[in-house]
This record gives structure tokens, sequence and C-alpha cells, in this order.
């Protein structure tokens, strides 16, 4: 399913033996560059790859990505040529993508879980490691730092098998405490996993955090949608939910778990140099 997500064909699969072959797919520029080794900087290219699933035990498994990568012709006819080495950046994304898809496929409550920053497995010290925290992000207001290496949650050591099965077992919001290894030095780091509801409220507007201000500024309004019936436009600033000053993210994400379909919120925003109230009446999740 990732490969077909990423419109990647498959030319050949075994399903017993556990192997995947893909046929040839096109890649930009920018992609071959990143992928490829001695790769032209103008080029475009194609991509092939097989993918091998082998038991290590009676509990893991593991996937093997080979990937080689070619450059397209500049005739009409796409070249044949010898392939250029893989810089191994491409087997590294799928790889992810895969791992995130499996996950999310076993523990799809994971969905309702808000942490700020993603956990990526790492292959060469078998354990999770942060990433994704960017700049401005509730991530970063957490105190979580890309490459971060998750040992201990609440006191219990963190492994493939335990640690998204202790996460879904939230219940509701709470704090719990991770034992990173931040660059060989041990950090003990509180932070707030937030719980939404599958069933939570819809208002049709994105946000993004400045950075200098702290303040919340509206990006994105979704055609017919209750943030757009309630007049709310890109750039205005959010203030305040209801009785909540929305003075981060911990209060952004508290203010929304308490919004509820069908009832009317009330937002403050800063628009032209002045304070305005709107009001706006959630509705069930668009999907």
């Amino acid at each position: 399913m990732t490969l077909i997500a990423e419109y990647i064909p498959i030319e050949t699969q075994d399903e017993e033996g556990g192997t995947v072959k893909t046929s040839e797919f096109k890649i930009q520029p920018n992609e071959f560059q990143k992928w490829a080794h001695k790769a032209f900087v103008s080029s475009d290219g194609y991509g092939q790859a097989r993918l091998r699933l082998l038991s290590i035990d009676r509990e893991r498994t593991r996937l093997e990505i080979a990937a080689q990568f070619r450059g397209e012709s500049t005739s009409m006819v796409p070249a044949t040529g010898r392939y250029y080495e893989s810089t191994g950046a491409f087997e590294s994304q799928l790889a992810a993508r895969i791992h995130a898809y499996v996950i999310l496929n076993k523990y799809p409550k994971l969905l309702q879980l808000v942490t700020g920053c993603n956990f990526r497995w790492n292959e060469q010290i078998e354990h999770y490691e942060i990433s994704g925290v960017e700049p401005g992000s509730f991530g970063e207001a957490q105190g979580f730092q890309n490459g971060d290496i998750v040992i201990q949650l609440d006191g219990i050591n963190m492994t493939m098998e335990n640690f998204f099965a202790t996460l879904v077992s939230i219940e509701q919001t709470e704090t719990k405490t991770f034992f990173l290894d931040r660059g060989g030095k041990g950090v003990l780091l509180e932070a707030t996993i937030f719980y939404l509801p599958n069933d939570l409220p819809w208002f049709g507007f994105h946000v993004g955090r400045d950075i200098e201000t702290g303040r919340f500024q509206v990006t994105d309004i979704i055609e017919d949608s209750p943030a757009e019936d309630a007049g709310l436009m890109v750039g205005d600033l959010l203030l305040q939910e209801e009785e909540i000053p929305l003075a981060g993210w911990y209060e952004y994400y508290r203010a929304m778990s308490g919004a509820r379909v069908g009832v009317e919120r009330n937002f403050l925003i800063w628009r032209d140099g002045s304070e305005r109230w709107l009001t706006m009446r959630a509705e069930p999740p668009r999907s």
C-alpha cells in the first residue's frame, strides 16, 4: 500500500517469499540528485527497487530495501545504460513511510495523540528517536529536539515491541516523563500528550505560530467551512478561544479539546489593529 501511495508501480511480488520488485518509476531532478551518486544537476531519472522481508525471530522481521537509479537520456529515447549507486536516502524515506503505515494500521488510536514530534525507528541503535520538530512548534515548546533517543517512558524501558502500545494506552490528556539520550547525555523531560477524541469537531482553518511574537496566525481557510461562514480571514491572529488565552501550544490544544459538535465556540481575534469576537458552530469531522 505504501508503494501504491507513492505512485511506485509493482512489477512482481511474492507474498510467500516476502519479496517485491518494482517497475521503473520516474524521478524528478531534485530527487535524482539526492538519491543517486554522480547525478548531473539538471538530470531527470528513473529508479527501481527490490524489497525483501526477513524473519529475525518469532516476534520481529526485518525489511531490506535495495534501490538503483539511472539518468534520462537527452535524446527522445530513454537511456538503458548502467545504474548509478544509491545514496541510501530513498531507502531511508521509503522504510520510514512503510514503518509509519504499519504502525498506524496496528495502532490507529495514535492519530488521536498530540506530542508535537514524530518517533522514528533507528535500526542501528534499536531505539526510537525524535524527528519532525520545527522551530516554533509544539514539539519545540515541549523541549524535544530532533535526534533525541527515547530510552524510557515513565521509568519503563522502551522497545519496538512496547513503545506504541504504551502510548495508545493513554485515554486522556496526560503528562509523561521521557528519559532521553541527547548527544550522549541523559535528559529527563516532562511532556504533555494531548488526547483528542476521534470525533473532534471541525472548524475549517489552519494556523501557524510566529516564532518571534508567539502568536497564532490563520494560514488557511477551507471553503464553505464554519470558519469562512464566521468571517475568519487568512492573516487573522487568534488571541483567545472561549475563556482560554492562546498563549502557547498547550493552551491551544487544551482549548481545541474542549470543542463539541453543534456547539458554538467564540474566538477573539486581532485584525487591522483591533480586537473582535467571532462565533463558529463546530461541525462533525469531514473525511
